[in-house]
């Protein structure tokens, strides 16, 4: 197979009821040069089987199986030996919009010349809507400072899912997936915001995200969750002050924690009592003179030191409650 210009990436584990559809909406598309590569990610159903039958009857189609290893160990395969001009991420739970998803895709590369990545939109089927509208972004951007301040703090959709991006941008660069985390997407998002130097928006939609009560996403727990983004917080964390890239950064780093603190609710608060007080007040100190100030390196130190607390805050809870 050559001169393809779409690896689609789709990892399998466990999806037996989902993935003759998902292959199905794929291959009903309009837009025909692409590539399939069906990771079977050490799946202990009927799923291996399933995407071998898949390979046998169309060419283009290929079919990599692998012990498990996670969502990001699947894709992460996939990138390896895909051979597209763009990467398109499919999860098996979920299925193409209708046949002209990749077409209208598609056209916005050709239309603005090589664009590094096409933001698609979501069909959320919870919801029964889509994700963003036509007044939420520009057509199209070439503003690095826009581009980064809206891929890092997550105003663009963070799911890596229903994007194309250039293949050498995530090979040149190693921006693979995070192995062994949940909320993988969050911190890939995040990590390639530096690298993406024009984006383009499709605002119909051409994804249709299934709610998959069993998938990781739903599946996960309160926990778990807060502590994939307390683990996403340190990965920044600890490369800020080396960067000096403070202000995507430091507002990166506030979602994190507000989206730890969130998880974890109200019932992080009792474990700190005789001390968690003072760090409250500290905190509420300290953003107060955040806010409040036009000296630059005050602000930013300001928020480094709240951050800080509330990422202490925590890491002790999760240290107290597994001992």
């Amino acid at each position: 197979m050559s001169n393809v210009l779409l690896s689609i990436i789709v990892p399998v584990y466990k999806v037996e009821k989902y993935l003759d559809n998902c292959v199905c909406s794929v291959l009903n598309q309009t837009f025909t040069n692409y590539e399939i590569i069906l990771v079977d990610d050490g799946s202990p159903d009927m799923c291996p089987q399933m995407c071998d039958k898949w390979a046998l009857k169309d060419s283009r189609i290929r079919v990599l199986h692998k012990k498990n290893g996670g969502l990001s160990s699947a894709r992460n395969a996939g990138i390896k030996v895909a051979i597209g001009e763009y990467l398109y991420f499919l999860d098996s739970d979920d299925k193409l919009y209708d046949i002209k998803s990749l077409d209208s895709l598609w056209n916005l590369i050709q239309y603005h010349g090589g664009v590094d990545m096409v933001q698609g939109n979501f069909y959320i089927e919870e919801n029964n809507g889509v994700t963003f509208r036509e007044d939420s972004f520009p057509v199209y951007s070439e503003n690095n400072k826009w581009i980064k301040s809206h891929l890092a703090t997550m105003v663009i959709p963070e799911s890596a899912c229903n994007r194309l991006i250039k293949r050498s941008i995530i090979v040149d660069n190693n921006l693979y997936f995070k192995e062994g985390w949940i909320q993988e997407d969050t911190l890939w998002s995040y990590q390639i915001h530096n690298h993406i130097k024009s984006i383009a928006f499709c605002f119909i939609p051409t994804y249709f995200y299934a709610y998959n009560s069993s998938s990781i996403m739903h599946s996960s727990g309160n926990e778990k969750e807060a502590l994939a983004f307390v683990n996403i917080f340190n990965e920044v964390y600890s490369n800020l002050l080396t960067q000096r890239k403070y202000t995507y950064n430091i507002k990166f780093l506030e979602i994190m924690a507000s989206r730890a603190e969130k998880a974890v609710g109200v019932d992080i608060l009792p474990r700190f009592k005789p001390y968690n007080n003072q760090i409250f007040r500290s905190v509420f100190k300290l953003n107060s003179l955040a806010n409040n100030t036009n000296n630059r390196i005050l602000k930013y130190s300001s928020k480094l030191i709240v951050l800080t607390l509330r990422y202490l805050l925590c890491n002790e809870y999760f240290f107290r409650s597994n001992k």
